[in-house]
């Protein structure tokens, strides 16, 4: 999911948000960045909670952030990516699949890329649908990457639990908003962040991104009905799941 709808999450799960436990969120999909393998950072989050138990208890807001998020113990991106019950994968890779075909022809993405990125514009969906029901999610992430306190707090645990330079780690944290669109979050703006990634990552330099915006308008109003099911049985299980972490 995308940081709107985890923001969200932690709200449902722990019923509050620090903008530590808001940076923690961040976490799981910018690591990448700072060299933290993608799939390890999503992984990390029971090792991360109990190493900050043990040597940097004032921040395990961070840590009880990247375990909503990841995948194991099952967060929320288990159940949207990995496995859902009657689903080959996760819930949004299962609804991806009936998008592949016109996110091909808008993205101009190869073929061996098209799954994955169907599951993330079905994650952006959640994402518009979200901001529609709290559009203040988007200020307080932003207020959360501008708080030193809590910025230093999460790079430091980065720097001494991953290796990585805290310097580093916040610059990557700043590029945020310019990764996804929070300052203003729209079918528009998040299709030309996609038509970004795809021409730094893959080198799809001719992505359509009124044809992808559009396409994310029509798979937001095909998830407004049942979004709401998904998240409330995902959650109800990610709340269980977190249950030896809530403190």
């Amino acid at each position: 999911m995308f940081p709107i709808v985890h923001y969200y999450a932690n709200g449902y799960i722990f019923s509050r948000v620090s903008p530590l436990m808001a940076l923690g969120g961040l976490f799981p999909d910018l690591a990448s960045g700072m060299g933290v393998q993608r799939d390890a950072a999503h992984q990390m989050g029971d090792g991360l909670y109990r190493y900050c138990l043990s040597q940097r208890p004032q921040a395990l807001d961070f840590a009880r952030g990247v375990l909503s998020h990841g995948i194991n113990p099952h967060g929320m991106d288990h159940y949207a990516d990995e496995s859902w019950p009657g689903c080959q994968k996760g819930w949004c890779f299962e609804e991806g699949k009936r998008w592949m075909e016109p996110l091909a022809k808008a993205s101009h993405l190869p073929e061996n890329l098209v799954w994955w990125k169907s599951h993330n514009f079905i994650e952006i969906g959640f994402e518009l649908l979200i901001d529609e029901e709290q559009p203040e999610i988007k200020t307080k992430i932003l207020n959360a990457l501008a708080d030193r306190s809590a910025m230093e707090q999460a790079c430091g645990v980065i720097g001494d639990y991953c290796g990585v330079d805290p310097a580093l780690a916040e610059k990557i944290f700043l590029r945020t908003p310019d990764i996804f669109a929070l300052q203003q979050t729209t079918p528009f703006t998040l299709a030309e962040k996609q038509a970004v990634a795809f021409a730094l990552r893959h080198d799809v330099k001719d992505a359509d991104v009124p044809a992808m915006a559009r396409l994310l308008t029509d798979i937001r109003e095909d998830l407004r009905p049942r979004y709401h099911d998904f998240l409330g049985q995902a959650l109800t299980l990610v709340k269980e799941n977190l249950q030896a972490y809530t403190g």
